[in-house]
């Protein structure tokens, strides 16, 4: 699954964070994606972005 730019670019913020996602299970990064992806507004993609990286950190 492609990561998509929002959540590529999030890392500068919180750096930890790209080293713990790629250490994680291919299943779980997919989850944590999809979980992102489906928000129905920009202003909720951005909230869940946000919120999956504290949650990895």
């Amino acid at each position: 699954m492609e990561v998509p730019d929002y959540f590529a670019t999030a890392p500068v913020l919180y750096p930890e964070a790209e080293e713990v996602f790629k250490s994680k299970s291919l299943f779980f990064q997919k989850d944590c994606l999809v979980w992102i992806i489906d928000a129905k507004t920009e202003a909720t993609t951005h909230k869940k972005t946000e919120q999956a990286l504290l949650w990895i950190t």
